[in-house]
Parts: C-alpha cells; sequence; structure tokens
C-alpha cells in the first residue's frame, strides 16, 4: 500500500480509487491510534488553507514520535501552520498506562467522523464532545454532549449512549441523539433502541424507525413522536427530506433549521402535506420548493416571513 499520509492527503482530496479508499478505511478501523492520525490530519486539511505546502515531518513528529527522513509533500490546500495546529489535538489520553485510557474526542466548529473500538461509526456534529474508555472488551459504552450520529455495529454486547440526564441503548442500529440545555433528543433512523431516564432505567421507552424520544430536564418525563421528517440527518449528509409532512411540522422545522420566524396567513395550508428531499438546503431553496408545491407566496417581514 502506498504510504498512508499520501494515501490520506489523496483521500481528503477525493483523489482515490474505490480500492484505495476501502484500504484507508480498513487502516482506520484497524485501532484507535490510527483513526487519531486521520482525524489529525483531516483538521490540518480543513484548518489550514493558506499556503500551498505542508511539512509532514513536523506534523507527524507531533502525532507520532519517531524517527523519519524529512519529507515535504507538495499538496494543495496545506499550510505548514499544520504541525502548530496538531499542538491543539482534541484527544486526551490519560497518563497512567496501568489502567484502561479513555478518549475524549471534541469538536469545534467542523463535523467529524470517528470510529469506536468496536467499529461502530460517529458522526459527530460541531460543539459536541464524546468520550469513551479505549478498551471495551465487555462493555460498549459511549458519553455524549451535544450531537452525534450513531452507526452501531452489531453485537451481543449493548452499545449504550449516556448523557447528563438520559441513557440510550441498543444491539445496533442507526440513531441520533442531540442534547441541549433543557432536553435530549433521540431519534431512530434504524432498528430499535430503549431510551430512558439515567436514573430510572426500568421507565424505559422503546423507540423504532422514524420514532423520537424527546427528555424534558424540567418535566423530568420522555415523550415519544413519530416523525414523517427526518429533520435530525440534515447537519451530517446535508439532505433535508419531508414524507407527506403535515405543513404545520413543516413550518416549524424550516423556523428551527434557519432561525426565522414564519406566519402563516392561508389557514387553508394548515391541512395541507408536503414531500420533498432538497440536498444542500438553504432557505432559498425550501422557499422555492414550497412555493412550487402549494402555489402559494413568500413575502418577507419585519419580524420574518408571511406566507399567503
Amino acid at each position: 500500500m502506498e504510504n498512508i499520509e499520501v494515501l490520506i492527503v489523496k483521500y481528503l482530496q477525493n483523489h482515490l480509487s474505490p480500492k484505495e479508499k476501502d484500504e484507508v478505511d480498513t487502516w482506520r478501523k484497524k485501532n484507535l491510534e490510527n483513526e487519531k492520525v486521520f482525524q489529525d490530519i483531516q483538521i490540518i486539511w480543513k484548518e489550514s488553507k493558506d499556503l500551498k505546502y505542508f511539512d509532514s515531518d513536523k506534523a507527524w513528529k507531533k502525532i507520532k514520535p519517531k524517527k523519519k527522513k524529512s519529507k515535504l509533500i507538495y499538496i494543495t490546500g496545506f499550510s505548514i501552520a499544520a504541525s502548530i495546529a496538531l499542538l491543539f489535538s482534541i484527544w486526551h489520553l490519560n497518563s497512567d498506562k496501568t489502567t484502561n485510557k479513555t478518549l475524549e474526542f471534541a469538536t469545534l466548529d467542523l463535523i467529524k467522523e470517528i470510529y469506536l473500538p468496536d467499529s461502530s461509526k460517529v458522526i459527530l456534529n460541531k460543539n459536541s464532545t464524546i468520550t469513551f474508555n479505549e478498551k471495551q472488551e465487555n462493555s460498549r459504552e459511549v458519553f455524549l454532549k451535544g450531537e452525534a450520529f450513531f452507526e452501531v455495529k452489531k453485537s451481543k454486547i449493548p452499545f449504550i449512549v449516556s448523557t447528563k440526564t438520559t441513557k440510550t441503548e441498543v444491539l445496533g442500529t442507526k440513531f441520533t441523539v442531540q442534547t441541549t440545555k433543557d432536553s435530549t433528543f433521540v431519534f431512530v433512523e434504524e432498528g430499535k433502541v430503549s431510551f430512558s431516564e439515567l436514573n430510572l432505567p426500568e421507565k424505559e421507552v422503546i423507540l423504532t424507525k422514524n420514532d423520537i424520544g424527546i427528555f424534558n430536564n424540567n418535566k423530568q418525563k420522555i415523550e415519544k413522536k413519530i416523525t414523517t421528517t427526518n429533520q435530525f440527518s440534515t447537519w451530517y449528509n446535508n439532505t433535508l427530506i419531508f414524507n407527506h409532512s403535515p405543513f404545520l411540522e413543516v413550518i416549524s422545522i424550516i423556523q428551527q433549521k434557519f432561525n426565522i420566524q414564519i406566519q402563516v396567513e392561508n389557514p387553508m395550508l394548515e391541512n395541507e402535506f408536503f414531500s420533498a428531499k432538497i440536498r444542500q438546503p438553504n432557505k432559498e431553496k425550501v422557499f422555492e420548493a414550497l412555493k412550487l408545491a402549494f402555489n402559494c407566496e413568500i413575502i418577507k417581514s419585519e419580524k420574518g416571513y408571511i406566507i399567503r
């Protein structure tokens, strides 16, 4: 296999063949150190864009200290400042080698994809943190602050996502957990999930495909809802999906996603349903889709927008 540093760079540039991409993915899943190296280089790739070269020797000494010949790789988009960026590595390992290491992965303004020790995939949203033990032979548990999508590898060992107030337990499925100041949301994309208050696991609520579990910190109660809109996947797959969704639910989601206020002045629209798949959604694209579907007018107002 070609030098792994070079392959990672090509991977990030989307210049690999399918076979080479599979090789990199397999290498990432081999162990946590490999995944850490990949993530560090990805940070460099996304955050260092000013200069046209990357001193891999300086950067790699900070990632994996070892003797190697100095090498200069010329790649558009990389910066020599990469070696400095690595000082802010978002992986933190306990120094005591006699105990099971605790790994913490945090994001700032970037979405990150990581693999856990059991090869489960996690897509961590911006401004989120996930913590877990390096060795997970008899348990699979992570602690989440913020939002993450999980694609859990099937196993007889339960996979647990704990937050400050809740616990989500699965065997193998795809789901999103979102924590805010007041609430925790769990959306199930595939499979079955057990959702409960952290200290009351016996009062679990079972969620299946398209179910949303909501725990409100003030009410101290879990609510279960069925949605026809996968609003929880928009941030990681950049696609907004409505499937025969009630019009008012659509409006509520649009308001939340784009942080705007919308007033509906046409009462007949309240009984309508909307279906659409909007890639790379922005406010203008969504408004245009609504205009075409309902032959309505959307105008700007002092407080936001009005639909007539």
